[in-house]
């Protein structure tokens, strides 16, 4: 398959010939940049989006439910997805609690590699708490990002309105003001076939 690649770095675009699910190590006749590329097939990625954001230190309560928004609505789109926080044991805390923050360093090592390998799986990336600073969210973005060339959302209504701005404002393909949005961003990029592309 023939698709038509573009350097990162320059900007300079050239034609190239592709086997879907392979992965491709090329050079950019300009620059001489190196480029690494996984050109995936359609149905090669388990889930079109992975919901990340901030759960440490905050009310089990208020992680669970936007997080039931953001999965009802992926679902009443027709989004499959991976919530990172449904194998995390939040159901069984009081809902009045706060995550903890300080996990062993084992249990840690746990959910990262979980959740490395669930966003390598995922087409985009949702950030549920883009307006907030998290030391985990902002790793898996990076993955999503700049290994993966997922198209990162945020849901940030602060973002959104300039209020707050930063890498984040930039790097990102979409800022949202509600998870509604985010979502229904992830549905219209799926339809339109764009979610494959790399950002």
């Amino acid at each position: 398959m023939q698709i038509h690649e573009k350097c990162w770095t320059c900007g300079y675009s050239w034609k190239d010939d592709v086997v879907p699910g392979t992965h491709t190590i090329t050079t950019c006749g300009q620059c001489g940049e190196v480029i690494k590329r996984y050109y995936g097939l359609e149905d090669s990625k388990a889930y079109d989006v992975y919901l990340g954001g901030a759960m440490g230190g905050r009310l089990v309560s208020d992680v669970l439910a936007e997080r039931a928004e953001a999965a009802m609505y992926c679902r009443s789109a027709g989004l499959t997805y991976y919530d990172p926080a449904e194998d995390e044991g939040l159901n069984f805390m009081e809902p009045t609690s706060l995550i903890p923050t300080n996990y062993n360093l084992a249990q840690m090592d746990q959910f990262v590699r979980k959740d490395d390998e669930a966003i390598d799986q995922a087409r985009m990336f949702v950030n549920l708490t883009g307006d907030r600073v998290s030391d985990g969210t902002g790793w898996e973005m990076g993955r999503a990002y700049y290994q993966n060339r997922s198209k990162v959302i945020l849901v940030a209504p602060q973002r959104y309105s300039l209020t707050l701005v930063g890498f984040s404002n930039i790097k990102a393909f979409y800022v949202a003001r509600s998870i509604r949005e985010a979502i229904n961003q992830c549905f219209l990029l799926k339809k339109l076939g764009a979610h494959n592309a790399a950002c």
